[in-house]
């Protein structure tokens, strides 16, 4: 199985950007799993119900996985309680 690519929305990046060193390396650390072994962690529901996420502390990480083009897209990243809404 060949590795994926990792895309970031606008959103996405500048919310990582913005984030401490500590919580963005945990982050990254589990996006890069993502890349070698996608799967989805957790599938949303609703009108969200493409869409994957990934819990890292309070932090959660919105995703979508493109098995054709084997590209995962970080949707957004953000804490548990506002997240939801943003998107």
């Amino acid at each position: 199985m060949s590795e994926y690519s990792v895309r970031f929305t606008r959103k996405a990046k500048k919310t990582l950007d913005n984030l401490p060193n500590d919580v963005r390396n945990r982050i990254l650390a589990r996006i890069n799993e993502l890349i070698i072994n996608p799967i989805c962690e957790k599938r949303l529901k609703g009108r969200l119900e493409r869409l994957c996420r990934m819990r890292i502390g309070d932090y959660r990480v919105v995703y979508l996985i493109d098995h054709e083009n084997q590209v995962v897209v970080i949707i957004d990243i953000g804490k548990r309680e506002n997240i939801y809404d943003r998107l």
